[in-house]
C-alpha cells in the first residue's frame, strides 16, 4: 500500500508494507504496536505525556513508510528535520490509515483471535515472528518491501493449503512438503 504526503514544501512517498514493520522495529527497538500499546496506556493518565508520545510514534512510523518508500531517505535523526513548523497531524492521519489499511483483515483476525483465546500467556505475534515465516516459504527482503502484511499472510496461507494433504488432516507428519525451519542457505537467500 502506496501514498504520499505534503511536509511543508516537500511531497513524500509512503509504503505500508512488512518492510515497514520490520524497519521500524530495527531502527526503534520496539514493534510500532507495542508503541500504540504503550501510547493508550497513557490516554487517561497522563495527556501531556499522551500527546507528547503520539507525536513522536507518529514521526517514527511516518519515517519508517518513507524509508520503504525510498531507501535514500536519511537517518532517523537527519530526516525529522523536515518537521520543523509543520502541523504533523494531517500527514499522521495519512500514515495511520495507509498501515492499517495494509493490515486489512488481518488486524481484525488477530483481535478476534485474542478475544477468543482462553490462554493469553501466549506469546504475542511480531515482526520477527512474520519475517520468518517469510523465510520458511522462500519469500525475499525484496517481497516483504513491496507486500503489505495482509498481502504476505494471503500468501502463506495459499502455500499451506497447496502443501496440505490428508495426512495433514489426520494430524500425522507429513514429509512430502509444508512449513519447515529455515536453513542458513535459506536465510542467506532472503537477505541476498
Amino acid at each position: 500500500m502506496t501514498g504520499s504526503v505534503m511536509i511543508g514544501n516537500n511531497r513524500v512517498e509512503l509504503a505500508a508494507t512488512l518492510g515497514t514493520m520490520l524497519r521500524y522495529k530495527q531502527q526503534f527497538g520496539q514493534e510500532y504496536n507495542d508503541d500504540i500499546s504503550e501510547l493508550n496506556a497513557l490516554k487517561d493518565a497522563d495527556e501531556q505525556a499522551y500527546y507528547t508520545k503520539l507525536a513522536v510514534t507518529g514521526v517514527k512510523l511516518i519515517w519508517a513508510m518513507a524509508k520503504t518508500a525510498d531507501e535514500s531517505t536519511p537517518s532517523f535523526d537527519v530526516w525529522t528535520d523536515i518537521f520543523e513548523g509543520v502541523d504533523i497531524a494531517p500527514v499522521m492521519t495519512e500514515a495511520v490509515r495507509l498501515y492499517t489499511s495494509s493490515l486489512g483483515e488481518h488486524e481484525e483476525e488477530q483481535q478476534a483471535d485474542k478475544d477468543n483465546d482462553d490462554d493469553s500467556e501466549d506469546e504475542p505475534f511480531n515482526t520477527e515472528k512474520l519475517v520468518a515465516l517469510c523465510v520458511a516459504y522462500g519469500l525475499s527482503i525484496d517481497d516483504i518491501n513491496k507486500l503489505t502484511v495482509s498481502s504476505v499472510i494471503s500468501i502463506m496461507s495459499e502455500i499451506a493449503s497447496f502443501h496440505k494433504t490428508d495426512s495433514d488432516d489426520k494430524n500425522t507428519e507429513d514429509n512430502s512438503g509444508g512449513i519447515r525451519k529455515a536453513t542458513p542457505a535459506d536465510i542467506q537467500a532472503f537477505f541476498g
